[in-house]
């Protein structure tokens, strides 16, 4: 993303970058676009899943790559020269052996295996905090014990074996009108930011046309980078939009007023927009690809 690359050292052998953000905000999708991103620059990627199928993902990949409404995608109104690409793109990726899904659940252990196996150039994990719960299931410990311990291992697995990863987390609400801006809005445990590389907060708008980027904590990463991404599933998701970032301040509480209002009119909210994603993103600068 052109706001990163032009104030970052770009992402670094061993770096652990978190992306978090509340319920439904679209933060698989984005996972996935960066996968596919990395995936067509020619790096070997490897995508742990903990709350969706392996299958699910498949067809998300389908409506990103077909880049159609993604309610059209679902409904079947796909054209047989779609169905062609997307056939001969899964094809693709099976033979190239450079996209890896998991669903591993055998905690950080199982984790570290599957990586050491797989010898990835980037790993993005969609929910790690699964890790924490395994380990709090085996040795009985508290949920934020669990979820610090799990954070400084993997920090520490990772500086190790030189590859970089993303992972995604959760926002809680005590955080909804920092948007980004506050340190009190990681749910589980604040220590999760003390050992990240970088944490950036993603944001819904309200008619779910946008996403916004925070950088809420970063250690070589500056901490007043905001920016905006196109939201529409799936056509042109991902994409940089040239608009004012402080929209990403107020929308919360815009969405609250609306949701209070629909309330006491009992009247139901229309339904967000439904769209699809090209594969246009940015991406840090400066990764090297391991030898």
């Amino acid at each position: 993303f052109t706001p990163l690359n032009k104030r970052t050292p770009g992402i670094m052998p061993g770096n652990v970058i978190y992306w978090y953000g509340r319920h439904k905000s679209k933060k698989t999708w984005l996972m996935l676009h960066m996968a596919l991103y990395f995936y067509f620059m020619g790096y070997r990627v490897l995508f742990f899943t903990r709350e969706m199928s392996i299958e699910e993902l498949h067809w998300r990949i389908s409506a990103i790559m077909l880049g159609i409404p993604l309610d059209d995608f679902n409904k079947g109104n796909v054209t047989q020269i779609g169905e062609d690409t997307v056939r001969d793109i899964m094809k693709e990726f099976l033979d190239s052996g450079r996209l890896i899904f998991s669903e591993d659940m055998d905690g950080l252990p199982g984790y570290k295996v599957e990586v050491e196996d797989v010898q990835p150039d980037i790993v993005l994990h969609d929910y790690w905090k699964g890790m924490a719960d395994d380990l709090m299931e085996d040795s009985k410990i508290s949920e934020k014990s669990a979820v610090d311990r799990t954070i400084d291992r993997l920090v520490k697995f990772h500086m190790k074996c030189k590859t970089p990863v993303f992972i995604c987390g959760h926002a809680n609400r005590e955080g909804d009108k920092g948007r980004g801006r506050s340190g009190v809005e990681h749910a589980w445990s604040d220590h999760i930011v003390r050992r990240v590389h970088a944490a950036i907060r993603v944001v819904k708008s309200p008619d779910a046309s946008k996403i916004g980027l925070v950088i809420n904590a970063g250690r070589a990463v500056p901490e007043d980078i905001a920016f905006t991404l196109d939201g529409h599933l799936c056509s042109g998701f991902g994409n940089e939009l040239q608009v004012d970032p402080s929209w990403i301040f107020t929308s919360e509480d815009s969405a609250t007023a609306s949701k209070d209002s629909a309330g006491r009119n009992k009247e139901k909210e229309p339904p967000a927009m439904s769209a699809s994603a090209t594969l246009r993103a940015g991406v840090f600068r400066g990764f090297k690809k391991r030898k």
